[in-house]
């Protein structure tokens, strides 16, 4: 009975994937939203950004989009001598545990945010931006950090690792995620891997890194007393707060009876569908996320979470996936998927819209699209269950407890 239910529900997953990704490639604000063009001007100046599992897909193409903004933002000058005044940096880490992808990613990123610097340069020298002669400076830096979700041991090398190289963080984009996999497999601590990899991984992280995002707000508040005064949006706010932005999947909505079978998250679960771990494993994130906007204000930090679309990436690219994850493998996703290109916008767009559009605990579908998700998603004593049962499980792993 079990299996008919998975498979029906599979099904019924398979069939929402093509009605979202029609909808998807149809939609105006999709195709014409240009990271370039939409991202306020000089707000990635200066800023810390993390993204994990960046070295491919939508990670990728989300760590370049943000770099060629920054690069692009026009560079202002000294009102007395016309001169530029001094460049801030924008610093983009790609964390992954693929070391040659992920080194490979960060010379793409600062190739990319070369090109456009100095094309940047060009058109202000010849006068198209309104510069008079305006000099252009490398203003994005990229760096890999090793990180494996599946490991707790890993987890902590690299939030120390992140810790010791940087004394703010102001963006944290937790992308990395994983759909097929084997059947049988757990993480290194015990987990589900879905669960394990999706989930738990990212909360660690985040529970490692928050002093961080926290040493963000702080410095944030300083500079724009506004930021402190209320938890309100404002025009003098902007974009400034730290921000985390979990990619949940329009696939939450199709998990187990009850939303998360807490009796199954050790261990290989193998009586449940790959598919319904998968999407179990994004229900948690959104659960994760509404409830850490309830814990930490949006003067402290701002975190959403947001369904990137159907799109055509290695997420897909995995033959131990189960009937299912193959039905939407060659079929579905090949023919209604979107771009990668699309498919990273509204990653990019929760993490660098104005405030006044992103609300702290909201899910998003693209792009910034809010009021959605399923009647689990919108359950609050499972996400009070989820976060003490996270922490139950987390409890001990602090830095200074190591």
């Amino acid at each position: 009975m079990g299996n008919i239910l998975g498979i029906i529900s599979g099904v019924l997953s398979s069939l929402h994937v093509a009605v979202d990704a029609l909808h998807m490639l149809v939609s105006r604000r999709v195709r014409s939203w240009d990271p370039v063009r939409e991202i306020p001007p000089g707000s990635l100046a200066g800023k810390v950004i993390l993204i994990t599992g960046g070295n491919a897909g939508i990670g990728r193409q989300a760590a370049l989009d943000l770099a060629v903004a920054a690069a692009s933002a026009h560079q202002p000058t000294s009102t007395s001598s016309n001169q530029p005044v001094a460049a801030t940096t924008t610093d983009i880490w790609i964390a992954s545990r693929n070391a040659v992808m992920g080194r490979k990613v960060v010379t793409e990123i600062e190739r990319a945010a070369a090109v456009n610097a100095a094309a940047r340069h060009n058109n202000s020298s010849s006068g198209e931006n309104g510069g008079e002669g305006e000099e252009t400076v490398q203003r994005v830096r990229a760096h890999f950090l090793e990180l494996d979700l599946t490991s707790f041991a890993s987890i902590r090398k690299a939030a120390r690792t992140f810790s010791a190289a940087v004394s703010r963080l102001d963006i944290l984009i937790l992308n990395a995620g994983l759909m097929g996999g084997p059947a049988t497999a757990v993480t290194e601590d015990g987990y589900e891997l879905r669960f394990g990899l999706n989930y738990v991984g990212h909360a660690l992280l985040v529970k490692l890194l928050l002093p961080l995002l926290l040493l963000g707000a702080a410095a944030e508040t300083k500079e724009d007393p506004i930021i402190g005064d209320s938890d309100s949006d404002s025009e003098g706010a902007s974009n400034n707060r730290p921000r985390i932005v979990a990619l949940s999947s329009a696939a939450h909505s199709y998990t187990v009876r009850g939303g998360i079978r807490f009796d199954a998250l050790k261990g290989p679960a193998s009586h449940v569908e790959r598919v319904m771990r998968y999407g179990q494993s994004k229900l948690a994130l959104l659960l994760w996320a509404r409830e850490m906007a309830e814990r930490y204000p949006p003067r402290q930090v701002t975190t959403v979470s947001i369904h990137p679309g159907t799109v055509k990436t290695e997420l897909f690219n995995n033959p131990e996936g189960g009937l299912m994850y193959r039905l939407l493998q060659r079929l579905f996703v090949p023919v209604f998927g979107l771009t990668v290109e699309d498919g990273a916008k509204n990653t990019v767009w929760a993490a660098t819209a104005s405030s006044k559009d992103v609300v702290s605990g909201e899910y998003y579908e693209p792009i910034g699209a809010a009021g959605n998700g399923s009647v689990w998603s919108r359950d609050r004593g499972l996400a009070r269950k989820l976060w003490e049962w996270t922490e139950e499980e987390l409890k001990g792993q602090e830095l200074d407890m190591i």
